[in-house]
């Protein structure tokens, strides 16, 4: 990147981060835009007005040079640039971060060792992110940088702008109507984006993954006459039309005036008007402001880090969801739409198109980029690789977890309105020790839960985790969670677990329904129960064995400390790793060569069927058609095995006689003495193998009994190919003492879950694949954990950083009061909820940034940490990041 001269064409960008209300990275950014979510909460506004805003949890207002610094750091990173390559003589790179503070972007500069970026428009620059970003593309462009960070940072609620826009008539109260048919005025926001730019044919020679290309931009008069004419220019540089365009992300004032003045010109832009170009299809529209307010300075670089991400992801986000659309939309003169859902991206090259015309400064000049992703290819090879933050989604067409890959360049699934609610879940926690008193909180949040926002949920959220960890560290019996993921979800759950309180609740045992949890006088005893029935191929042994894996990382991320586990069959081996007798990685050679075996030796044209009888029953039928018991599963199922045709005969004797019988996929006898030509070579395999003695109580289901330090554990796993499975007796035995039953791997076939609880009389969990996309059953595991004492921290697992002091007791305007310090610590919530205080202490991380002086934290240690230190995982976290999916 050291060649000089004029350059043409597109701009590269190669690095984001950003730092938005709910959300600390991109790919939350991108979760929150999908799901719709609004992060609106009260605050206190001029003239002792009360409107709402979204404001960034963590810190206050003086905090912004931090913010900008470790937000620049974070999109370098993400880049793969270090600090000694921006202070390289050969490589030119300059920093412009717009701003309502002044001197936030020469800070950043000294840090990072790079030049202020000298702006045509520094005025503009200054205060808009969009502006400092085209600047950036012009220097790029002129080849004056071979680098270019852009970007804008606001950080606290400035009440002058406030009393302006309400003097203006401009500022709204409670939500944004954006593109409706009655806007009710615009609310402010706060946060910081970056992105780092880079001419496109120097990223593609370096081979750096590139997010999108910015094809063409342009400023746009303030004034409505010129503003098509201007925006054209943009098409004419990226080479595409108008019509071309598959998404309009806009400003999305939320003002009577703005959004008129905004959608009058994109409407005669789209139709081609008096610049006479071809008329184009209906494009979607979105505007981030609906989510996030208008964050000021950063509003233009939130929207375009939305639409960057959206055209990584493959998915059009929903637009502002207005019951009722502005008329221009509405009657399609401006051949806009509104998404009702998330859409997925059509076919070929995605484009799209970033407009900040019509601000809230009429009188201002606007901006209008236009954005090209090229489909993704396997190239990617460059010296800038990225690893993948988390698995993209995956689901199978029913909706079951897959633990396979999807191809490189599959899209999540987007999610429909009929899977309400889409949005991440959050955990409300209440502890104590009378059930009535519980359930009469319960009542109060059913009642206003219909009233909160999304930030507000969050909130409460906050709260309640805080207040029932004190109260369980003073050993009240009483504990319970609720789950939801929109207000009319928490309110239905709340209602519903109040009434179950009333019924008499849990005394000494643990009630689980979907998205509730009540126990009393539980003590955290969790026994793990590894799923077993793998069929013949290598690849289900190793698929089963690493599900396995992933869920024991997840539990001791968790800090669950497990009493017991129990194996299912080939879930011993899974057991044995836990109990410390066998590394993972011998673990996974095994499972390898088991599955060789079995399907070297295996017994043809075999089967197995699950039976609904008792053990009496069950023996009879397996005598009366020549097949084996394999699984004593519970007291009235087992399994049954043996040549295929008579399982079919089974089948069908079965059901006459009224007995239920289910034929399983498994296609071996295993766990029958029809493998025994398979038992030799299984020797042989295992005879290479050291096992040490367990370290934890592991309950084998080829003996039914704990597995002591004087066991032949090779000898166990060699005969567990001709024995039947002892479930019953080893869970019986594992769960005596147990609270709760946790299935710790992939539960396809066999609804362990269901199974292990019949056999054991203790209510058990399914914990979801790390990489799952199922959000909401991560928070119902996570919930169910606290609830039964095995978690005693809920605060690590909030979608929200934990506020660092305490919330007031009373809040003006509402009318409930927060009773935090009541004996049974159960807090009757308020409809409204303050700002939380952290909002006016120090970071969250404690350290005083305030004048972080010339060296920025040396430029935050170089930067090139933080990707490890923020990385989130997310369902599309790694569509998210472009070597993801342009990797080979």
């Amino acid at each position: 990147m050291d060649s000089r001269g004029e350059y043409q064409g597109a701009i590269a960008i190669v690095g984001v981060a950003c730092q938005f209300p709910g959300a600390r990275d991109p790919a939350e950014f991108h979760d929150l835009t999908v799901s719709g979510l609004r992060m609106f909460r009260p605050i206190s506004g001029p003239s002792g007005r009360m409107p709402r805003g979204a404001l960034l949890d963590g810190w206050d207002a003086g905090s912004i040079d931090k913010l900008a610094a470790e937000t620049t750091a974070l999109a370098l990173a993400d880049a793969g640039l270090r600090s000694a390559e921006l202070r390289d003589v050969r490589t030119r790179a300059g920093l412009i971060l717009a701003s309502s503070v002044p001197e936030v972007a020469e800070t950043a500069c000294d840090g990072f060792g790079v030049d202020l970026l000298a702006a045509g428009s520094p005025t503009m620059a200054n205060v808009s992110s969009l502006h400092a970003v085209i600047a950036a593309c012009d220097a790029l462009s002129g080849g004056d940088l071979d680098i270019a960070i852009a970007g804008g940072a606001e950080l606290g609620i400035d009440l002058e702008w406030l009393a302006k826009q309400a003097a203006e008539g401009n500022l709204g109260t409670r939500e944004m109507r954006v593109y409706d048919a009655d806007p009710l005025g615009l609310l402010p926001g706060d946060g910081c984006g970056v992105v780092v730019l880079t001419r496109a044919a120097d990223a593609r020679a370096a081979g750096i993954p590139v997010y999108a290309e910015i094809a063409g931009w342009a400023p746009i008069p303030g004034s409505p006459d010129g503003a098509p004419t201007a925006m054209l220019s943009a098409y004419q540089q990226a080479q595409v039309g108008p019509a071309d365009i598959h998404l309009i992300e806009g400003h999305g004032a939320g003002t009577v005036a703005g959004d008129e003045a905004e959608l009058a010109v994109l409407a005669r832009l789209r139709r081609g008007g008096a610049v006479g170009t071809k008329r184009a299809a209906t494009a979607a529209l979105g505007a981030v402001s609906a989510s996030i307010g208008h964050a000021r300075a950063a509003a233009g670089v939130a929207s375009l880090i939305k639409t960057v991400t959206a055209m990584v992801a493959g998915t059009i986000p929903p637009g502002t969801r207005r019951p009722r659309p502005h008329l221009l939309i509405e009657s399609g003169d401006a051949l806009l739409r509104l998404p009702p859902d998330p859409e997925p991206w059509p076919d070929g090259t995605r484009l799209a198109a970033v407009n900040s015309f019509a601000t809230t400064d009429p009188a201002s000049d606007g901006v209008h980029l236009v954005l090209r992703r090229e489909p993704n290819r396997r190239a990617g090879q460059g010296r800038h690789r990225r690893e993948a933050l988390a698995a993209v989604q995956r689901t199978q067409p029913d909706g079951q977890e897959a633990d396979s890959d999807p191809p490189p360049d599959q899209s999540s699934p987007v999610p429909t309105r009929q899977r309400e609610p889409a949005g991440p879940a959050a955990i409300f926690a209440l502890c104590g020790a009378e059930p009535t008193a519980i359930a009469a909180t319960l009542d109060a949040i059913a009642g206003s839960a219909t009233e909160l926002t999304d930030a507000d949920l969050r909130d409460l959220a906050r709260h309640l985790a805080t207040t029932a960890q004190r109260a369980a560290g003073r050993g009240t019996p009483l504990r319970m969670t609720v789950t939801a993921t929109a207000p009319r979800h928490l309110a239905v759950r709340a209602q519903r677990a109040a009434q179950l309180l009333r019924s008499g609740g849990p005394r000494t045992a643990m009630t689980l329904e979907p998205g509730i949890s009540i126990s009393a006088s539980t003590s955290g005893n969790v026994v793990l129960v590894f799923p077993g029935l793998a069929a013949s191929s290598t690849a289900e042994h190793a698929a089963l064995l690493a599900g396995s894996m992933d869920r024991m990382r997840t539990l001791d991320q968790l800090g669950v400390n497990a009493a017991a586990a129990v194996g299912y069959g080939f879930g011993d081996l899974a057991g044995l790793v836990w109990a410390g007798c066998l590394p993972a990685a011998e673990a996974a050679r095994l499972a390898a060569l088991r599955g060789q075996v079995l399907r070297g030796c295996s017994a043809r044209r075999t089967a197995t069927a699950r039976v609904g009888a008792d053990v009496a029953l069950a023996g009879r039928l397996a005598r009366l058609n020549g097949l084996h018991i394999t699984a004593y599963e519970t007291a009235d199922s087992q399994l049954l095995a043996g040549p295929a045709l008579r399982i079919r005969d089974l089948a069908s004797r079965a059901a006459r006689a009224g007995v239920a019988v289910e034929v399983l996929p498994a296609r071996s006898a295993v766990y029958s003495p029809a493998m025994a030509s398979c038992t030799a070579p299984w020797r042989s395999v295992l005879a290479g193998t050291p096992f040490a003695p367990p370290r934890r109580r592991l309950f084998s289901t080829v003996t039914g009994q704990l597995v002591t330090a004087a066991e032949d554990i090779a000898g166990l796993l060699a005969s567990q190919l001709t024995q039947p499975v002892l479930f019953v007796p080893a869970i019986t035995l594992a769960a005596a003492d147990a609270d709760l039953l946790v299935i710790a791997g992939p539960d396809h076939d066999l609804s362990l879950a269901s199974m292990a609880s019949a056999a054991s009389g203790v209510p058990a969990i399914r914990m979801p694949a790390a990489h799952s996309d199922a959000a909401a059953h991560h928070a119902e595991a996570i919930a169910a954990l606290f609830a039964v004492g095995a978690i005693a921290d809920l605060t690590p697992f909030l979608t929200a950083p934990p506020a660092t002091s305490a919330t007031a007791d009373h809040i003006p305007g509402s009318q409930t009061s927060t009773d935090i310090g009541s004996a049974d610590d159960t807090a009757i919530l308020p409809v409204s909820w303050l700002v939380p205080a952290a909002r006016d202490g120090e970071p969250a991380d404690g350290q005083n940034w305030v004048g972080c002086g010339t060296t920025v934290r040396s430029a935050i240690e170089g930067f090139s940490e933080l990707e490890s230190v923020r990385a989130v995982p997310s369902p599309v976290a790694a569509a998210c990041r472009p070597g993801c999916l342009d990797a080979a």
